[in-house]
């Protein structure tokens, strides 16, 4: 049998608090604005402003919920580092800016640490369409074009299952 205190621990620790149901819906939530990118992207080949505003208020309330009101500066920071540090790659062509806003949101949902993995794994699956398209450039459509907003939704999944 448990003692109270480890009892308490496995309540605290389970799905069922406010921290762990909150954590879920956080990440399910992120997990559908980065699907209805990537629709979107693949669609029309643009990511919309309106997702991007929508996922960044959703995280803005969401960190607010969670860590405070003195929050919101260090929010502000967290979402503007996507953008100032792939600035130079969308200058070059690289990528989109839809797909640095995107990051923007991912980052504005996440700890910094955390984002930082997504934005590794989803660097490594880029690179391997590129090298896939690359590869079979004669029998694939559109070899030159990637639409990064895929990567960063796999990136994101495989933060998923490292959280686990």
């Amino acid at each position: 049998l448990l003692s109270r205190r480890q009892r308490q621990m496995c309540i605290r620790d389970s799905n069922y608090t406010k921290e762990g149901w909150l954590r879920k819906v956080k990440y399910i939530i992120l997990l559908g604005i980065l699907i209805l990118a990537v629709c979107s992207d693949v669609r029309t080949e643009k990511i919309r402003n309106k997702l991007i505003l929508a996922g960044l208020a959703t995280g803005f309330l969401i960190q607010i919920y969670e860590k405070g009101i003195s929050f919101i500066p260090l929010w502000f920071i967290q979402i503007s580092i996507p953008i100032f540090l792939f600035y130079p790659i969308f200058r070059i062509g690289a990528l989109g800016a839809g797909d640095i806003k995107l990051f923007s949101v991912i980052a504005g949902f996440l700890t910094l640490k955390t984002w930082w993995v997504c934005v590794e794994a989803a660097f490594l699956v880029g690179a391997a369409m590129g090298l896939f398209k690359l590869l079979f450039k004669n029998y694939v459509k559109d070899a030159n074009t990637i639409h990064f907003s895929v990567p960063i939704l796999a990136g994101y999944l495989y933060y998923l299952g490292v959280v686990r």
